[in-house]
């Protein structure tokens, strides 16, 4: 084993070629000269792989450097510059601090997230001053875009979406018919009323639950409410009693309800939608008696007053009756002699009896009673000329006043 020497006197390149040839077994001793600024002595030992061998210790630059092996050296391959440099180029993994243009690679995970974007995209934080979101939340979109997210009041433009909702403030239709409305049911749906029919009012149904187009029901008091005035057509009343009637009264152009009074006369029965008017009608013995101030006459009795005729007729001279009344027929019983039969006899024979007739032309007539033919039931009557001879007039009338 030979011992070979190399220092930085034989060429700045310490090239160890310089030495020759080296075998297996030979030792090999680099040192720096003295006054160098740095210098080192370690010992190098070749064995049969011919892979250099460093033993004792390491003096580098003043400081002492133990177990160094191959290993250690190996992780100087590779190496292209200065170490300490490159590594003072390098930032600290914990809360690194970078300067200048920094390249970082995606995806990166920045937190627990996980960072997708690119470098273009995270160009657009650039000159951002505060919270993103925040300024997006208080801004409105810019004219053309398609999303309504933060717009704001919508003052200009035509709706091309979709129908808005009634949980949005919408309704959710896209068409209506002509006259239709819009309704909440019992889910609080929106749902459409088609218009109705001619004549027909909106209202409530019965249950209250939606509306409905219905007619009005007059007599329904649950759809009608509120009294109709005179001036509508109305009577202005709400009730009445039995009997009362409606006056019209010129004063404020109203109707008053006003109810019939009985008198002496007429008595007043009122019932439910009749009136009963009654009269006090004088009975004949209230005619014949003729004192009665508060009985009404009737046709039936009026003949029964003691100033009515009981019986009168006008005839012919054959005894056809031409006019009556209470005379039941006409004896002719010769010329210038005729007998009135009553219907109805008076109570006794003293009435008053009263005759006259119709000339015949030529001469005067007169008649009288016959002496002693005045009975109750019928009377006989003469006519005589001026001298005294029995002729028959053109025509007989008679009267009779009594009580029958």
């Amino acid at each position: 084993m030979a011992f070979k020497t190399l220092s930085n006197a034989q060429g700045a390149a310490n090239e160890l070629t310089s030495l020759g040839n080296i075998t297996t077994g030979d030792e090999l001793i680099v040192e720096r000269v003295a006054g160098q600024t740095r210098s080192a002595t370690f010992r190098v030992e070749l064995s049969e792989d011919t892979t250099p061998q460093l033993g004792g210790n390491l003096s580098f630059n003043g400081f002492n450097v133990e177990g160094i092996n191959a290993t250690t050296f190996g992780y100087l391959s590779g190496v292209t510059s200065n170490i300490q440099t490159q590594l003072n180029a390098k930032a600290p993994t914990a809360s690194p601090t970078f300067t200048g243009t920094v390249t970082i690679p995606t995806p990166f995970t920045l937190g627990a997230v996980s960072v997708t974007a690119t470098g273009t995209e995270m160009n657009y934080l650039a000159g951002v001053t505060s919270n993103i979101q925040t300024q997006l939340n208080a801004a409105v979109l810019l004219p053309g875009s398609t999303s309504i997210t933060t717009l704001g009041t919508i003052t200009t433009g035509t709706w091309h979406a979709t129908a808005v909702g009634q949980t949005y403030g919408g309704t959710g239709f896209t068409s209506y018919a002509a006259g239709c409305i819009i309704y909440a049911d019992a889910s609080s749906n929106l749902q459409q009323l088609g218009i109705g029919g001619n004549g027909t009012v909106l209202m409530a149904n019965t249950g209250l639950t939606q509306p409905q187009w219905s007619q009005i029901t007059l007599s329904n008091t649950n759809t009608v409410t509120g009294t109709l005035a005179v001036g509508n057509g109305g009577t202005g009343q709400t009730s009445y009693t039995n009997g009362q009637l409606l006056i019209g009264n010129t004063t404020g152009n109203t109707l008053t309800k006003a109810t019939l009074s009985a008198t002496n006369l007429v008595s007043i029965t009122n019932g439910a939608g009749s009136i009963t008017i009654d009269v006090a009608p004088a009975a004949q013995s209230d005619q014949e008696t003729a004192t009665s101030t508060t009985l009404a006459v009737t046709p039936g009795r009026q003949h029964f007053h003691p100033s009515a005729a009981k019986a009168w007729v006008k005839c012919g001279v054959t005894g056809n009756i031409l006019a009556s009344r209470n005379v039941s027929s006409i004896t002719d019983t010769g010329t210038g002699d005729m007998v009135v039969n009553f219907t109805t006899s008076f109570s006794s024979a003293n009435y008053c009896a009263v005759g006259n007739c119709e000339g015949n032309g030529s001469t005067a007539q007169i008649i009288y009673v016959k002496n002693g033919t005045m009975a109750a039931g019928s009377c006989e009557f003469l006519s005589v000329n001026p001298s005294v001879v029995l002729t028959d007039p053109g025509s007989w009338s008679a009267a009779f006043f009594g009580d029958i």
